[in-house]
């Protein structure tokens, strides 16, 4: 089992039929446009794509370059179905529906707003073509990209989109705005309601089809029940008060968010081969949790952190031994070549020779212990509050003896920013000659460790911008291991709620530069709640090529689990 990348899942569909002619509202004249969809067949996603005849030779000339582009059809904007059914209202009921009088009457014009609600036409002749053969479609507006911040990141999002599609059927939107309310929102009927953003949204083929079905249904009492004609985000919005249409909507605007849809939808399980829950001691109002890992003088070492909370359900702290204070403990293990531990010896926390300068801090201890290897010693790196002299989350490193149990040459590490509350998930790398740590990775940061009369601090020495998608909001996890490839580690983000929500990525750095340059699919372990992980080994010398990750749940109920992770996948 292993990580798997399904190619050609995606259909984008998009529409460009030029209804102004000769005009140019909002200065977005067809070179606009066409400069804007570039940036779609940049990103390599398949685009099926409808057209007015005149804008056919200007898409056939980009396709030469760019495959992924093809042409379902060429329609006029009078030959609509939406277009056929206005003109059938107006036959019937003299013309008497009227547009919304809050518009921008050169851009919101009549055909302008037909051709909004065109969109479900174009996605069902694409659901029925499907030239791709794809499980999955999308809509996307053909000159959407004029609202990316950042072209890059939003283009490796759609191809995130394309390639792995969603793991939940439904029908995924984006909006900015709460459900329409007819009681509340009857000025909506002149006004454009953003209940939906409009320019992008993504279902199954399945559920797509149903919405196709819903809307070509629905539409005509629309038009008939308020003699409006509205954008199509309004007849949406109204569409989801008054049929079974239950959309995923997720909060996002008119900018890179729109393509952001909620990591839970991206987000597979990860194919696990085995799992082993170790033996570990009883201590009274204490657990095991989180355990990193360090290969060093040819034995397995681990550290396991122990904490005497739970978080509940809901995300909130119960402390077992009602002090409402975290206090840590750290156990350490040499494992056998199954990785099981042959035992557990708790660290001296006395051996830190450190003063602590905080009265009443709210953790005692060393927190999220990593174990890393420098001049041939082994060190570690760890959060800690009650020995920072102001208070806040500060790091800690020193060395670290699994024989003795015992810290030693304990240091205090000022970070980069004097003033930050809390600092964590320092990743050490490249540690030859300076010990260098990877602080940040949007942009990517890499801060070496400089002593002086001043003390101890991290300097910023790299900083570069990475365009991969999460790369804003992920964090540091696993220290990184040396392979054929580079250097392989693992890193995790997370969402809020009650409780949050965590996923995680393997990343692939460059040997020389110590960039990242490949990224997996993101996964959960389990399910999408709170997992730890920040132990992982990768197997290199036998024949079934195992990686290693030493995980906790709901920062308890720590488990070894091994799975296939295969660079090819990776994008």
């Amino acid at each position: 089992m292993s990580f798997s990348v399904s190619k050609n899942r995606v259909t984008f569909v998009t529409a460009y039929l030029n209804i102004y002619k000769d005009a140019v509202p909002l200065e977005r004249h067809n070179e606009w446009r066409l400069r804007h969809f570039r940036v779609l067949a940049e990103s390599g996603i398949q685009l099926c794509v409808i057209l007015s005849p005149d804008c056919e030779d200007a898409i056939q000339e980009m396709a030469k370059e760019f495959p992924n582009i093809y042409i379902l059809k060429t329609v006029d904007i009078q030959d609509t179905w939406v277009a056929n059914l206005c003109r059938q209202y107006k036959n019937e009921f003299n013309g008497q529906y009227t547009l919304p009088s809050v518009r921008s009457k050169e851009k919101d014009t009549e055909e302008y707003i037909i051709l909004q609600n065109s969109k479900m036409e174009f996605m069902n002749s694409a659901l029925e073509k499907n030239p791709f053969g794809s499980s999955h479609f999308a809509w996307i507006d053909f000159s959407i990209a004029y609202m990316f911040q950042d072209i890059k990141k939003s283009q490796a999002q759609l191809r995130i989109i394309s390639e792995y599609a969603t793991e939940k059927p439904g029908f995924l939107i984006p909006g900015c705005w709460g459900k329409w309310d007819i009681g509340r929102h009857d000025h909506h009927m002149e006004h454009i309601h953003w209940r939906f953003c409009g320019c992008f949204f993504l279902a199954d083929k399945e559920t797509m089809s149903n919405f196709c079905r819903t809307y070509c249904r629905f539409f005509p009492i629309f038009l008939q029940e308020q003699k409006k004609l509205l954008w199509e985000v309004n007849v949406w919005a109204w569409l989801e008060h008054v049929s079974e249409w239950a959309p995923i909507w997720y909060d996002a605007d008119h900018n890179d968010r729109c393509i952001q849809i909620p990591d839970e939808f991206i987000v597979k399980p990860l194919a696990i081969v085995s799992s082993v829950v170790y033996p570990y001691p009883a201590v009274e109002h204490f657990h095991p949790s989180s355990a990193a890992y360090v290969q060093f003088e040819g034995k397995h070492i681990l550290n396991t952190r122990y904490v005497n909370y739970l978080i509940a359900d809901g995300g909130y702290y119960h402390y077992s031994d009602g002090s409402g204070l975290i206090q840590n403990k750290n156990f350490v293990s040499i494992l056998d070549g199954d990785m099981v531990p042959l035992d557990y010896r708790e660290m001296d926390s006395l051996t830190v020779d450190l003063p602590r300068t905080i009265v009443g801090p709210s953790s005692v201890g060393l927190e999220d212990i990593r174990l890393y290897l420098f001049q041939n010693r082994l060190r570690f790196i760890a959060t800690n509050i009650d020995f920072s002299p102001n208070g806040r989350g500060r790091m800690i490193a020193g060395d670290y003896c699994s024989e003795t149990a015992t810290y030693s040459n304990a240091v205090l590490i000022e970070p980069p920013n004097p003033d930050s509350w809390y600092e964590k998930n320092w990743i050490p790398i490249d540690n030859r000659e300076n010990e260098h740590f990877i602080y940040k990775w949007h942009p990517f940061e890499i801060g070496k460790v400089v002593k002086d009369d001043r003390g101890c601090r991290l300097e910023i020495v790299s900083s570069q911008e990475i365009h991969f998608p999460w790369f804003p909001k992920i964090r540091g996890s696993t220290c990184f291991q040396e392979v054929a490839e580079g250097y392989l580690g693992l890193v995790h983000f997370s969402e809020e709620g009650p409780p949050r929500k965590y996923s995680h990525m393997m990343i692939l750095l460059d040997k020389t530069t110590r960039l990242p340059i490949r990224a997996s699919r993101p996964f959960c372990f389990f399910s999408h709640s709170v997992e730890f992980c920040i132990g992982f080994f990768k197997e290199t010398s036998k024949k079934d090529d195992l990686s290693w990750f030493w995980i906790s749940r709901m920062d308890r109920d720590p488990l070894l689990i091994s799975a296939k992770i295969h660079l090819e996948n990776f994008i």
